[in-house]
């Protein structure tokens, strides 16, 4: 969960929507930092829906330009098919966003990387976690089962969350934040605004989560 990107901005003497331009940077060498760490999946969260309905139009138009303007690197789909990377982007997106070409990027990103299977890059877009809930339930026909809630979310395809990395200070859950997924999950928090969350913190968190002792209920 990536926060701090506007404090940081703030914290800077940039205009808010600024720290969204170090923030969308520093998703790529992160998400490198942890596949070379062994990591299969990694998650990032990029914008709820509450965010989308309460941000500035400038502020969101100068995000999803930097969104397009890094997912459109033909480095990084390059570097995305090299390393056999899979990238999928859930969420209402599609529903939310008014940028043809950015949804354009995103779809063709998604199915050029369909046949990968080393990695899985996923990126929660316009994700609400209650949202899915709802959705997953109605969609239901019959009994409603662990594995058939499951198999009805939008993130049907992600194992259950090993840890949840929350940057920016703020020790808070957001908009249901994959509620099924982490519900076993380990926590951890850090002061660090994303913008200066580098590889040394990720591992700082990794290393944290090893030390830990999993005893689920026993």
């Amino acid at each position: 969960m990536q926060d701090g990107n506007r404090r940081w901005a703030s914290a800077h003497g940039m205009k808010l929507w600024e720290g969204h331009k170090y923030g969308v940077s520093n998703f790529t060498r992160i998400a490198h930092s942890a596949f070379d760490k062994g990591i299969p999946f990694v998650t990032f969260w990029a914008l709820s829906v509450d965010n989308i309905k309460k941000r500035t139009p400038e502020e969101l138009s100068n995000l999803f330009s930097y969104i397009k303007s890094e997912l459109s690197k033909s480095e990084f789909v390059d570097d995305l098919l090299r390393r056999d990377i899979r990238l999928r982007v859930v969420g209402k997106w599609r529903d939310f966003i008014d940028d043809s070409e950015l949804k354009r990027t995103i779809t063709e990103l998604e199915n050029t990387t369909i046949g990968c299977r080393r990695f899985h890059l996923t990126v929660l877009f316009a994700y609400d976690g209650k949202m899915e809930m709802l959705e997953a339930i109605r969609n239901i026909h019959g009994p409603i089962s662990a594995i058939t809630l499951k198999e009805s979310l939008w993130t049907s395809f992600l194992p259950p969350v090993d840890l949840v990395i929350r940057t920016g200070g703020e020790p808070h859950w957001s908009a249901g934040f994959m509620m099924w997924l982490t519900a076993d999950s380990q926590l951890y928090f850090t002061e660090t605004k994303w913008p200066d969350f580098n590889e040394k913190e990720l591992g700082k968190a990794v290393e944290d989560y090893n030390s830990r002792g999993r005893r689920y209920g026993k």
